[in-house]
């Protein structure tokens, strides 16, 4: 059968397995399966493979991804969307079901950095976000085991375990990382001046780091609105939009200079 045939069939079947979730498992040894994954016990995955229904179980180690297949569209989704309450919990809804399979090589894991992301840079910040964050930090693969103690990090400056969170950041983070997260610990001490001082370090000295300018660019819009400097906030928040359209860090500014123009 046509591959795209039979990918299009495999996603038309998809509401049949209810919470199921159906993907394509690559083994290491260059095997592809395809089935409902269950869940995960004991660094083994439990399925059901597709076209015989029969059950079986994989070990974690023997897997080099998963491509799950979806109906919902996470492409682009927060480039696409205003993020009205509406769109960002129908997203959380959809995402948050492959949450247990995190820890592993797959195709849906940046759209779940996003989700983590935006939890901690708005206002949706909620403690249980811990279990995601033990769920990455599970991660044999370190990339995404050095994403794991990124928002190890973030939760602890949020919950302002301050000491600890400056432990992990003097073993564990690169320089553009470390004034980041030392920045974000001055703002949460309501040390607004002193954080502003790391920002301006960051921008200097990292001026082409894409990864962390959006978010530090991001805080200082904040911290201008704490400030009381209204206008600096909207130019700022304007910027980052602009400059970093498709991130995390512009919708967030997006909607920060669209509250204050009202």
């Amino acid at each position: 059968m046509n591959f795209k045939i039979y990918f299009c069939v495999f996603i038309f079947t998809v509401s049949c397995y209810a919470q199921d979730l159906i993907g394509i498992i690559n083994l290491d040894n260059g095997k592809k399966i395809n089935a409902v994954l269950h869940k995960v016990d004991n660094n083994v995955i439990r399925c059901i493979e597709y076209k015989s229904k029969k059950t079986f179980s994989i070990p974690v180690d023997k897997i080099k991804n998963i491509v799950f297949i979806s109906e919902y569209n996470f492409e682009n989704f927060f480039e696409e969307t205003n993020l009205l309450d509406e769109e960002f919990l129908n997203f959380e809804n959809e995402i948050t079901k492959y949450s247990n399979f995190m820890f592993i090589n797959n195709n849906l894991l940046n759209h779940f950095y996003d989700y983590l992301d935006y939890l901690f840079v708005s206002e949706r910040f909620e403690i249980n976000v811990m279990n995601h964050i033990n769920t990455l930090g599970l991660s044999m693969v370190s990339s995404i085991n050095s994403k794991g103690l990124h928002y190890e990090c973030l939760y602890m400056i949020k919950m302002h375990e301050f000491e600890k969170a400056q432990a992990l950041i003097k073993e564990t983070f690169n320089e553009a990382e470390k004034i980041y997260f030392q920045a974000l610990i001055l703002n949460e001490q309501k040390r607004f001046k002193d954080a502003m001082k790391m920002i301006t370090q960051m921008i200097i000295n990292h001026s082409n780091d894409t990864t962390w300018l959006p978010p530090t660019e991001l805080l200082s819009a904040k911290i201008y609105l704490d400030l009381g400097l209204t206008n600096s906030a909207i130019n700022t928040a304007k910027q980052v939009e602009k400059i970093y359209k498709g991130t995390v860090a512009a919708k967030i500014a997006g909607k920060i200079y669209n509250t204050l123009e009202q």
